[in-house]
């Protein structure tokens, strides 16, 4: 089997994109295998008309792994209406159907944005705690530029702090 890499800058909300590239992606004879971080992996088949569909689940772990029980239990419903569960990309799960008018995987809006809200939620407080360490790391280095500049400028790892 030949694969190739593909670097992917989605934002981890923007479902509609992903669905649109890698429909396209297989009908040029390339589906998913496997997602990352950054590189996501393709795999040569036939070209086909797939159609891929995005669904987020707030309880999947950021970091891959075996899914779980929840996961199991929609990927068992997805498959019942026809879909294959191809990926998982941080609480993104991602679905591929050869059918020419599938069944969507969310037929209620409102369920899907409050399901959106609720994996982004979780990322916020990440994100917030991150911001308030690195205001902190800046206020000391503020403090310490303040007290003691030479010394400070004259560590060989003060200039790459300064610029983080």
């Amino acid at each position: 089997m030949k694969y190739t890499y593909r670097m992917c800058f989605f934002r981890p909300m923007d479902s509609d994109a992903v669905e649109r590239y890698l429909s396209r992606k297989a009908r040029k004879g390339w589906r998913l295998d496997k997602t990352g971080q950054v590189f996501w992996r393709f795999r040569r088949e036939e070209p086909a008309a797939l159609t891929y569909a995005v669904t987020y689940f707030p309880d999947a772990s950021v970091y891959g792994g075996a899914l779980t029980p929840g996961q199991e239990e929609l990927a068992a419903y997805c498959a019942a209406a026809g879909w294959t569960f191809v990926a998982q990309w941080l609480r993104m799960q991602i679905y591929a159907t050869d059918r020419p008018d599938p069944v969507p995987l969310e037929t209620d809006e409102r369920q899907k944005l409050e399901t959106v809200r609720a994996v982004f939620r979780k990322n916020r407080v990440t994100s917030l705690l991150l911001i308030a360490v690195a205001l902190l790391q800046l206020a000391t280095l503020g403090i310490r530029l303040k007290t003691d500049a030479f010394q400070l400028l004259a560590s060989p790892m003060a200039l790459p702090l300064l610029l983080c």
